[in-house]
């Protein structure tokens, strides 16, 4: 908790910093001259971002799921993610859904992983493809290329983690995570494998598809709240502002990405052209819709999930 506490902390400081080195001043200055009107309509237009990602996660669970409660288990999911590290509301997204779903958590928590093995690696390569067609942004390459070493050693990690008992031992330190794993560690493995088999070629193609669409529909917001400054930005870096910062906050571990995503977006605004104050000021109103958005959607659903902390214990243990 204390860590949990403390990154938050690190995080809300940097973008202080951040402000601070911008002039804070002129920063005011400029976001009084924003177009409200954009920044309203940029609000509005997270919303089916948020419906697709959902679609996106039906197209690769197996079994059986009432749309709506899905959409209402990943907003409570990515709310929860702004405030835990390492993007852990996935498990609770992964108890809940194979709670409403009526199957193992094994499956519910394969389910959420292919969803982020999809949403990581379509970004990373779409990244990779745009950064290699303006050789001069080196350090934009070498941001992609450590995030990819990244991911690619968590995710060999976690595989590892279903597949060899010893790993397994070696990272549940906790008296009382052993005995739930060890009590339910067969049936969490097979559910695990059993979810692998019956995913299909197709359904994987498909949420690829629907990436496309998520990133497209998120970077119209963006290039509004880009528009209220009367800025301007090319379709390739509006791209990288939009995708990239986020799986970078997701590499820092900080919960969030708090602070690594605004210095992300400022730099890439800086390296386009546009000026500290404006590159600073987006960055930050790009986090405070985004937030807006999540967190309305994630207490909502909290509320109608009738969520606590007891109550998920108990669901992961009836599975």
């Amino acid at each position: 908790m204390r860590i949990r506490n403390l990154s938050i902390l690190l995080g809300i400081g940097i973008i202080a910093l951040l402000i601070y080195l911008s002039d804070y001043k002129e920063i005011y200055k400029t976001l009084s001259q924003a177009d409200t009107v954009l920044v309203v309509l940029a609000f509005l237009f997270y919303l089916p971002t948020y419906i697709l990602r959902a679609l996106r996660w039906r197209t690769l669970i197996n079994k059986h799921v009432k749309f709506f409660d899905l959409c209402r288990i990943l907003f409570a999911g990515n709310f929860m993610n702004r405030i835990l590290p390492l993007k852990l509301g996935g498990i609770m997204k992964s108890i809940l859904v194979s709670k409403y779903g009526r199957f193992g958590a094994g499956e519910g928590f394969a389910s959420v992983f292919m969803d982020n093995v999809v949403e990581i690696s379509f970004v990373l390569f779409s990244c990779f493809a745009i950064i290699l067609t303006f050789p001069q942004f080196e350090d934009i390459f070498r941001a992609i290329a450590g995030a990819s070493l990244f991911f690619v050693l968590v995710i060999s990690l976690i595989i590892a983690f279903f597949y060899f008992r010893k790993l397994t031992d070696a990272f549940l330190r906790s008296k009382k995570l052993k005995w739930i794993y060890n009590k339910y560690e067969e049936k969490i493995r097979s559910d695990f494998k059993e979810y692998f088999n019956e995913l299909r070629y197709k359904e994987v193609a498909i949420a690829y598809m629907l990436s496309a669409f998520i990133w497209g529909a998120t970077m119209i917001p963006n290039y509004l709240l880009i528009l209220s400054l009367d800025q301007e930005i090319s379709i390739p870096f509006l791209y990288l502002i939009t995708s990239l910062p986020v799986i970078l906050g997701i590499a820092s571990t900080i919960p969030g990405g708090y602070g690594i995503q605004e210095i992300s977006v400022t730099g890439i605004l800086i390296l386009v052209g546009i000026p500290l104050t404006a590159a600073t000021l987006i960055a930050i109103l790009i986090r405070i819709v985004e937030l807006l958005c999540t967190s309305i959607l994630g207490v909502y659903a909290l509320h109608k999930l009738d969520i606590k902390k007891e109550h998920l214990l108990k669901d992961w243990k009836a599975e």
